[in-house]
């Protein structure tokens, strides 16, 4: 138009684009079209150029106004977006939860399952302390129900325990004086023995007793020199080279002993001589007289009455005088010449435990 302006939108619609769980939807906005006005509807245009100077710049701020509607609305529509997202989110995990086993809120879950294993594990360490203190209180009270008795009966009683263990009693023993038939001396208890062995191979009793620091090879004994020498041919007929003469054992003074073990040596030395009489007797005659053998019956009598020994060397004074008189008891019933050999034995035995005695 000539000598005028004509201002026009540049389209008739405008679109708007909204996102809607992730799909885009376009909705288009139908724009009033301001109706053009005819030529003679404008004479001021004409007349007045500043007329349309400021009819432009209305149209021109009411463009502006529009793109900054456009501007705020677009800008608004991100926000709900993110609200319907969130949602979204948190719906998904709540289905996610279930599908492991969760019932309602997923934050329950969790609180039941740590309940049960810390009431287990509290019941458990309650039960352990419970049972440790009551095990130390019992030991306490055991302890204190032990030492309480232990300042009465119990002090009484430690010096019997002591008393039987070494004694209160003490005897001075007299010496033996034997009649010994003896084979051979050595310095050292070694060569001795060895020679003692090949002599018992020969059917003779056999001892090896130390006195005075020499070993002293006795192959016999008797109740006086004349038949010691007697005992002595018999075992020179084995082809033993042998000689008698008078030894003394023994004598020493002994304390600390138990009653029983002072009364068994005490009864040893009359036993003893009882016994080596019957024996050598035997041993020349092949025969014991019957008073003989009533008068040893009456002292075993006596002997075997005794209690029994508690000290070492004692047990086996007792043993060796035991041996002796038994093999004497079935030589008189069999007559048997190897029981007489038994019995020296044992005599010969008892005098080294006697002079050992400390």
């Amino acid at each position: 138009m000539e000598g005028g302006h004509t201002l026009d939108k540049p389209g008739d619609f405008k679109t708007i684009t909204i996102k809607i769980n992730g799909k885009e939807s376009p909705i288009q906005e139908e724009h009033k079209q301001t109706p053009k006005k005819e030529e003679n509807d404008i004479p001021v245009l004409e007349k007045s150029p500043l007329h349309a100077v400021e009819k432009a710049t209305e149209q021109e701020t009411a463009a502006a106004q529009e793109a900054q509607e456009e501007d705020e609305f677009e800008w608004i529509l991100p926000e709900i977006e993110d609200d319907e997202l969130k949602e979204y989110t948190i719906v998904t995990q709540s289905k996610t939860k279930k599908g492991k086993g969760y019932k309602g809120s997923p934050l329950k879950g969790p609180r039941k399952k740590g309940v049960l294993p810390s009431i287990i594990l509290t019941i458990f360490l309650a039960v352990l302390l419970g049972g440790s203190l009551g095990i130390l209180m019992l030991k306490m009270v055991i302890s204190d129900s032990a030492n309480e008795p232990s300042a009465g009966p119990v002090t009484e009683d430690t010096p019997n325990e002591d008393q039987s263990q070494t004694g209160q009693a003490s005897i001075d023993l007299p010496s033996i004086t034997t009649y010994m038939v003896q084979a051979g001396v050595f310095s050292t208890p070694e060569n001795a023995e060895a020679e003692a062995q090949s002599m018992a191979t020969k059917g003779v009793p056999t001892k090896v007793i130390e006195i005075e620091n020499n070993s002293y090879i006795y192959v016999g004994l008797a109740d006086n020199i004349e038949n010691a020498k007697s005992i002595g041919t018999q075992v020179q007929s084995k082809g033993i080279e042998t000689f008698s003469k008078e030894v003394a054992f023994g004598g020493p003074s002994l304390s600390e002993l138990q009653e029983s073990d002072k009364n068994i040596l005490e009864l040893s030395p009359s036993l003893y001589q009882s016994l080596l009489e019957t024996i050598t007797t035997a041993s020349l005659s092949n025969s014991i007289p019957s008073d003989r053998l009533d008068s040893l019956n009456g002292q075993l009598e006596k002997w075997n009455g005794l209690k029994a020994a508690e000290n070492e060397q004692v047990k086996q004074i007792k043993a060796e005088l035991d041996g002796a008189s038994e093999n004497i008891k079935s030589y008189g019933e069999k007559n048997d010449a190897t029981l007489l050999i038994n019995a020296q034995q044992h005599l010969l035995n008892f005098l080294g435990v006697y002079n050992q005695l400390k």
